[in-house]
């Protein structure tokens, strides 16, 4: 985080009738898994919270960190090419393949 940055509490949206029991199931079912805690003191850095429902009617729950994210310090990483990914892979005999959906 940069040294020049500056607190902000972002104002809570609203959340559809409809949505809030569901909601506060699946808080509640990321906090039993650890995801997320419960903050019991006043704190000076607040996203607002965003929600949808998606295609399976389960919900999508994000933060909007906009403000946030001007603050932090992004690492000098470069990504790297094809080329080199294959250098690398270059006398190996041995594949996995990973699907993260």
């Amino acid at each position: 985080m940069r040294e020049d940055a500056t607190p902000r509490i972002d104002g809570t949206r609203k959340v559809p009738f409809a949505l809030y029991k569901p909601l506060r199931e699946e808080l509640q079912r990321m906090e039993n898994l650890g995801i997320i805690e419960k903050v019991s003191v006043p704190t000076d850095w607040v996203n607002s919270l965003v929600i949808t429902k998606k295609k399976n009617n389960k919900l999508r729950t994000c933060i909007d960190p906009r403000h946030l994210n001007k603050f932090i310090v992004k690492p000098h990483f470069t990504i790297p090419t094809v080329e080199d990914i294959f250098s690398r892979l270059h006398g190996a005999k041995h594949f996995s393949v990973l699907d993260c959906s």
